[in-house]
């Protein structure tokens, strides 16, 4: 079989902590180990002049120039005329779109068979939009929209995202997790007492402020722990707020902001961690959390949006009410006190995450999944 996968997509596999890139990268290397299998990618690349194409292991890489910003009210036009090119040069039995906003619109009139994973929700995260990014999310609702009633087939990542999907579609729905790459099912041991780990952009939505003042409970109780901050600041605005929370109660001994970092550095923090911590209004099945489960760390996660369909509260971890910094620290402190706890957690933890999560396993669920939506879609013609 031979798949196209068209998302966003790393070129620099060194520095990819989550999101829809990890997502397509980690598929896309986990199918083209499969037998019978060609799998390529289509990413468009912004300051990129000319089409790239490149072979990273089994997978055959397509990299084309993407189109200005103004291309979003032509609905992408001259980025679909690239896509459809490369399209007719490589004759895919199915391509996988990640995303729904600008990648459906570039193969919904490609004739070739399809089938979309959405990742967010776009409606709900624009709705904590302020100023004039409300019209650009307004916008992104449109197009989501758009897509769900383009689509004859859709992956859902997470049971959580359906109500939200099911109304829009008359699409076939599907039900695959995302794939981890498997080093972090290999990863050593090597607590630090008290580390907690932070892995995300720094966005509202992610909740950061509110584990700051979380943290700043910490301190006033005398926990003995440190917060490592992973991740780049996409919101500057809210990036600028954090920072001055952080000058105006000091945390320096508390909080080590890291910005981003390597995956190979980003693996040694999980090892060094006792847990992770993602207190997100918004999130459908964070990789993060995902990748903390392999490691055998238990997660404290806000009870909100996807998240406890992942974290099993008392079990693999703790949800805590989302927006409340002294319940996030109770939970937090619960787990750093109590090693006992820790250790049956992640244990629990990682036991899901090899069931749920692997390579192997993701792949195959999704070569079945495709062919089911290859029939559906011959079906229908």
């Amino acid at each position: 079989m031979k798949v196209v996968i068209i998302g966003n997509y790393p070129a620099d596999k060194s520095r990819i902590l989550g999101g829809t890139a990890a997502v397509a990268w980690r598929l896309a290397d986990a199918l083209s180990k499969l037998p019978e299998m060609e799998v390529h990618t289509i990413s468009l690349a912004k300051g990129l002049r000319s089409r790239r194409d490149e072979k990273c292991n089994l997978v055959h890489e397509h990299y084309l120039p993407s189109g200005p910003a103004t291309v979003r009210t032509l609905y992408y036009f001259p980025d679909r005329l690239h896509v459809a090119r490369v399209l007719r040069e490589i004759q895919p039995d199915i391509v996988h779109v990640h995303g729904q906003l600008r990648y459906p619109a570039c193969v919904w009139t490609s004739g070739f068979p399809w089938i979309m994973t959405p990742h967010g929700l776009v409606a709900r995260e624009a709705s904590l939009y302020s100023g004039p990014a409300r019209w650009v999310g307004w916008f992104y609702v449109r197009q989501e929209r758009q897509a769900y009633r383009m689509a004859k087939n859709i992956i859902l990542c997470s049971d959580y995202i359906r109500p939200f999907v099911e109304p829009h579609t008359k699409a076939q729905l599907y039900k695959a997790a995302n794939a981890l790459d498997d080093r972090y099912f290999q990863i050593p041991d090597k607590e630090v007492q008290g580390s907690i780990l932070f892995a995300g952009s720094m966005t509202r939505r992610k909740g950061v402020m509110h584990l700051f003042q979380a943290m700043k409970v910490l301190k006033e109780r005398g926990v003995k722990c440190k917060l490592f901050l992973v991740g780049k600041t996409n919101d500057s605005e809210y990036g600028t707020a954090l920072r001055k929370y952080l000058e105006e109660n000091p945390l320096s001994e508390y909080v080590d902001w890291l910005g981003t970092v390597e995956e190979q550095r980003l693996r040694e923090l999980y090892g060094e961690c006792s847990l992770l911590v993602l207190p997100s209004l918004e999130e459908s099945l964070p990789t993060v959390i995902a990748q903390a489960m392999a490691a055998g760390k238990p997660v404290v996660g806000a009870d909100s949006a996807g998240i406890p369909f992942m974290v099993h509260d008392g079990e693999t971890g703790y949800l805590a009410e989302y927006g409340n910094p002294t319940d996030l620290a109770d939970k937090i402190q619960r787990l750093i006190e109590d090693p006992a706890l820790r250790q049956s957690m992640g244990k629990a933890a990682r036991k899901e995450a090899e069931a749920l999560y692997s390579s192997e396993g993701v792949a195959g669920t999704h070569l079945e999944i495709y062919r089911r939506a290859i029939d559906h879609w011959n079906d229908d013609l």
